[in-house]
């Protein structure tokens, strides 16, 4: 009996959370896949007898009919394409990510895909992490919904320099809001935002998550907690490890919840619009998955607790 094939444009195919959908979609071989990235070649290596791929170069800053003809063909689109992997954007980047996530949101409306699906960021409230931040509960017993008001940012320490991911976090919460705005607009795409936790490029293991928001290779010549001046208490340092390392989302994780988001029926309620916390299944973490869980059928498996035991 055949199989009717899902077809799906991925935009940042290269990229590490396009890699890795890439390649998980593959392994299925029920996808059609349109895989578009500014680098020459793609990263993953397919042949028959896999599904159809079509890999396409492109700039995505800059509207052209070489990229935009390949969204009529898709029923599903997910944007992650940006400037760079880390979040220490400079503001030039971070106009450039704009100019990306509003030209394929845009032109994905246009084609009347029927579903986006856009990478946020859990940068878009990194703010609650710092103190004196009124939204964050350090008790953990009050978790962040998915609805938690934007505050943009957050700072970080590695090599012994201080990094704020604000301009990396601007871009991220316009792409939530014009992807809010699109879905009112046009009723035939709805749009499903995930602000992404903390998945790591290649094996994405616990063990190089780290307290000061990289990884421990990027970090063993950051600053020590004494040394910060920022004014944060000597003893935050087991608050500011829960904070980053729960952010975890495991590769399987993410996988699994890119193809609830394909699956998914969403409410009526949400208006074509959804916006989810994405991390995994972290017991002390201090982000509400209720909304993926109940409206997406998101079932994490993975605890970054556990992976560490």
């Amino acid at each position: 009996m055949s199989v009717l094939r899902k077809r799906v444009l991925i935009t940042g195919s290269n990229g590490n959370l396009g890699e890795k959908l890439t390649r998980h979609l593959l392994e299925a071989r029920t996808f059609d896949l349109y895989l578009i990235d500014v680098h020459a070649e793609s990263k993953v290596q397919y042949s028959e007898p896999y599904p159809h791929v079509e890999y396409i170069q492109a700039d995505l800053s800059k509207v052209d009919t070489a990229w935009t003809k390949k969204f009529r063909r898709a029923e599903y689109v997910f944007n992650f394409a940006g400037c760079t992997l880390s979040a220490d954007y400079s503001w030039s980047e971070a106009s450039t990510s704009t100019d990306i996530a509003c030209n394929v949101l845009v032109q994905a409306a246009q084609a009347n895909v029927k579903r986006v699906i856009v990478a946020s960021s859990w940068h878009v409230v990194g703010g609650c992490k710092d103190e004196g931040g009124a939204c964050i509960d350090r008790s953990g017993k009050n978790k962040l919904p998915a609805s938690q008001p934007p505050s943009v940012g957050t700072q970080w320490f590695a090599g012994g320099h201080l990094y704020d991911s604000t301009a990396y976090a601007v871009p991220k919460l316009a792409e939530e809001r014009l992807a809010k705005c699109l879905a009112e607009t046009n009723p035939t795409t709805s749009f499903i935002a995930l602000r992404m936790g903390w998945c790591q490029p290649g094996a994405n293991h616990p063990s190089t998550l780290s307290d000061r928001g990289c990884s421990t290779a990027a970090s063993r010549n950051g600053l020590s907690l004494a040394e910060r001046g920022t004014g944060q208490p000597l003893d935050d340092s087991k608050f500011l490890s829960d904070w980053f390392r729960n952010l975890w989302l495991s590769n399987r994780d993410f996988c699994s919840l890119c193809v609830r988001c394909i699956d998914a029926l969403l409410p009526t309620s949400s208006k074509g619009f959804y916006l989810i916390n994405a991390m995994s299944a972290n017991s002390t973490s201090r982000w509400d998955l209720k909304d993926g869980k109940s409206h997406l059928g998101y079932k994490p498996v993975d605890d970054v607790s556990a992976s560490l035991v």
